[in-house]
């Protein structure tokens, strides 16, 4: 184990890392875990410098790596807790279910940020300096941000550097993806038929009402064209046997 440079933890079941891996495993530089279930912490792994994690349900916290150097996340939601990285200079993040950038963006002094992330989230990106988070990530030197469009990749961006200082977005007030173009023209769809099944509805019940109103008149337009006919025929009688 002492030369083990390359490790990678996949589709486990681990609470957390055997306690002896980080101090025998002097030569590792590079980790990888993924889909391990019940996994809370990766912590104290001083060699290594290139760590990605993906998938991990219940990972919090990544703590105590030294000399790390590069860090790629993705999918791991419940990821609030990342310290002790003073090496740290590329993160990449690819989540698409959180509402905010994660606090722990504010405490790690990183020179490059790579971020996929929806588009709800990178419209708040866009609003720069105006938005909500831009204390986030104002001190990263360089930041790109993409969010898709329904199944096309990438399609909305923010690409900021913060010296010498740069800031472009394909973002708009009006702009809109695809998908959600699509889902409010289903929602409108759905409203205009839901108002059109009550109008018909409402036809009905009032046909309804009306139905022994017209029974009624229909009675009293046959009586009285009996009674029209009645006397047309005893007028043309008496014509006769005059």
């Amino acid at each position: 184990m002492a030369a083990l440079a390359e490790l990678l933890l996949d589709r486990c079941k681990l609470r957390c890392l055997p306690p002896g891996l980080a101090f025998h495993a002097r030569a590792l530089k590079t980790l990888g875990v993924y889909e391990v279930q019940k996994l809370k912490s990766i912590e104290n792994f001083d060699c290594v410098d290139e760590l990605s994690v993906g998938e991990n349900p219940d990972l919090e916290r990544i703590s105590n790596f030294s000399k790390l150097r590069k860090l790629e996340i993705v999918l791991c939601s419940k990821m609030e807790v990342l310290e002790g990285v003073p090496e740290l200079r590329s993160l990449t993040l690819e989540d698409y279910s959180i509402k905010a950038l994660p606090g722990y963006f504010q405490q790690v002094s990183m020179r490059n940020l790579l971020l996929d992330c929806s588009f709800e989230l990178l419209s708040s990106i866009a609003m720069g300096d105006t938005g909500p988070e831009w204390n986030k990530i104002s001190h990263i030197q360089q930041v790109k941000a993409y969010a898709d469009d329904g199944d096309d990749e990438r399609t909305w961006y923010v690409s900021y550097t913060r010296d010498p200082y740069s800031f472009e977005t394909n973002i708009t007030e009006s702009s809109k993806p695809t998908a959600l173009l699509h889902q409010n023209q289903r929602m409108r769809s759905s409203m205009f038929s839901q108002e059109r099944q009550q109008m018909l509805q409402l036809s009905r019940r009032k046909a309804t009402m009306m139905s022994p109103c017209l029974q009624r008149n229909r009675r009293l337009l046959g009586q009285s064209s009996h009674t029209r006919c009645s006397e047309q025929s005893f007028t043309d009688s008496m014509i006769m046997e005059g």
